[in-house]
């Protein structure tokens, strides 16, 4: 037994510790080791990869699986502009938004904005505008003559006469123009149904209702210039009385998605992942699809289009389903020495055009791979084996025409079901079974493999 001990702290790339950045600085967290725990900026969770744009003071904590920890302070500063500009503006606070009741941002075009799901109206002006709330009282230009200065009145001493002086210009007024504070008000209703949390300031996005193929997720959206933390709405199914899942939840059963992107900041946490894509037929790729979840549990099944490669954070315990029906999947997602993975029932179930490493190797501790990789015809694994924790495997390989040779248990095996596991497996010509104490049901274990295979 080889015992790893992780003293090595999580590398942060991008900023250093007690530097000044003129602009925005994009940020990746680290550790080859025992993996990423956790990533916090000015206490709040972030993901490994993200940008920093906004001015200001940071500190950055980054924690690994064995607690080590890495913290970086660092600033983001502005360039000092050349000229004082007329009109001074103020990014938008998010700590603004805890304040009770929020004074209502006039504009020139009238208008609704809903906070908490109240609506204020919005004052019209023919000549005049209120700067938004967080921008500074504009400078504006007199019309007044400036006095002429001294050396403009006085005589020159090697002059010969006295100029005659031009006429004093009066200057233009200049109106001040406030630079708009954020509002996503139109984007939300133009492509999504949610709901206002209005005592805990949150918003959940419930449905997906936009036109676009290639969706967006924030974790936060600006409500009258106030960021508001977003969350897509946990997906879920109901059983009719005909035993008919019909399937509920942000994405649900969407045919037209083909891409969609988390940014801002969202976290994928907990199981918030099981159905999320369930039947989106013509999705192929996620972005940013980074957080703290540990189930994948039918979270692509029925993507019949999903080709992207993929990596399987050695925390996920659920890959149950994960994958089923993904047929135009080529390359097998990347599983960690290290999962925690418990169940595989289903995983890859009809993946015909996925091929998985010659060396692949079941996670330690697995218990149930009923049906993995069933109807996978391009399945090569060289020296097929399953280990000791496994206790179901019913068609587990069934149809699987590539694989030649397999090692299932050890004398000390508890499995309990091989039903139909190399059912039609044609190329199959070695087997190595061990019958465990639990053996009951070896049915159809080779059902249509060639009548020459050793066992």
């Amino acid at each position: 037994c080889v015992v790893y001990i992780d003293s090595k702290k999580p590398v942060v790339s991008g900023v250093k510790n007690g530097e000044d950045y003129e602009s925005k600085v994009n940020i990746k967290v680290s550790d080859k080791v025992s993996g990423v725990a956790s990533v916090t900026l000015n206490g709040k969770k972030m993901s490994n990869k993200f940008t920093v744009s906004e001015a200001g003071d940071y500190k950055l904590v980054a924690k690994d699986k064995c607690n080590n920890k890495t913290v970086v302070n660092f600033s983001v500063i502005e360039d000092e502009p050349e000229e004082t500009p007329d009109v001074v503006t103020a990014e938008p606070n998010p700590e603004d938004f805890e304040t009770p009741s929020p004074e209502p941002t006039e504009e020139p075009n009238g208008g609704t904005v809903v906070i908490g799901g109240t609506s204020t109206p919005v004052a019209t002006s023919a000549t005049t505008t209120d700067a938004p709330k967080g921008t500074a009282t504009p400078n504006v230009k007199t019309t007044a003559s400036p006095a002429p200065t001294a050396k403009e009145t006085e005589k020159p001493e090697t002059a010969t006469a006295t100029p005659t002086m031009a006429p004093t210009a009066t200057p233009t007024v200049v109106p001040a123009t406030p630079t708009p504070v954020p509002d996503d008000l139109a984007e939300l209703d133009a492509n999504w149904k949610y709901t206002i949390d209005a005592q805990n300031k949150k918003i959940q996005l419930d449905k997906y209702i936009g036109n676009s193929p290639d969706v967006t997720v924030k974790g936060h959206y600006y409500i009258e210039g106030y960021s508001v933390p977003a969350k897509l709405k946990k997906s879920y199914y109901v059983v009719s009385d005909e035993s008919v899942c019909t399937f509920y939840g942000p994405f649900a059963d969407n045919k037209d998605i083909k891409t969609v992107t988390f940014m801002d900041g969202y976290v994928i946490e907990n199981d918030d992942t099981e159905y999320l894509f369930y039947g989106c037929s013509s999705l192929e790729k996620v972005n940013g699809f980074e957080g703290t979840y540990t189930s994948l549990w039918h979270t692509f099944c029925g993507c019949t289009k999903f080709n992207q490669e993929f990596t399987i954070p050695a925390d996920v315990k659920d890959l149950g389903f994960a994958f089923d029906g993904c047929e135009t999947l080529e390359k097998m997602p990347k599983i960690s020495k290290l999962s925690k993975c418990k169940s595989m029932v289903a995983t890859f179930r009809g993946c015909k055009n996925m091929i998985a490493p010659s060396n692949f190797e079941f996670p330690v501790g697995v218990s149930g791979i009923i049906c993995v990789f069933e109807g996978c015809e391009k399945l090569y694994i060289e020296n097929l084996k399953i280990p000791d924790s496994v206790l179901w495997a019913s068609d587990a390989f069934r149809g699987c025409k590539l694989l030649k040779s397999a090692e299932i248990g050890s004398p000390n095996s508890e499995l309990q079901s091989v039903d139909s596991i190399f059912e039609n497996c044609t190329s199959l010509t070695n087997v190595r079974f061990y019958f465990g104490k639990n053996m009951n049901n070896f049915q159809g274990a080779l059902k249509g493999c060639s009548p020459g295979v050793n066992v």
